[in-house]
């Protein structure tokens, strides 16, 4: 699913939602795993859903095309 960029890419969403999510906490010592973890499936399911709708969407767009003509 990822290449080499988006897995770089990857790593970076992760650690920036993980330490937004640790912030929220409070910041608390000694939990950085479930933060990370967190952030993780966060991520998968927002890619997720992208994935799925990005299917749908080039019947969206064709629809929309005979429509404005």
């Amino acid at each position: 699913m990822w290449n080499r960029h988006g897995a770089d890419m990857k790593k970076q969403q992760v650690e920036c939602l993980a330490y937004w999510l640790w912030q929220q906490r409070g910041m608390p010592m000694g939990s950085p795993d479930a933060d990370w973890f967190l952030a993780e499936e966060l991520l998968k399911r927002r890619y997720k859903r992208l994935e799925l709708s990005m299917r749908e969407m080039p019947l969206f767009a064709f629809a929309m095309e005979k429509r404005t003509r």
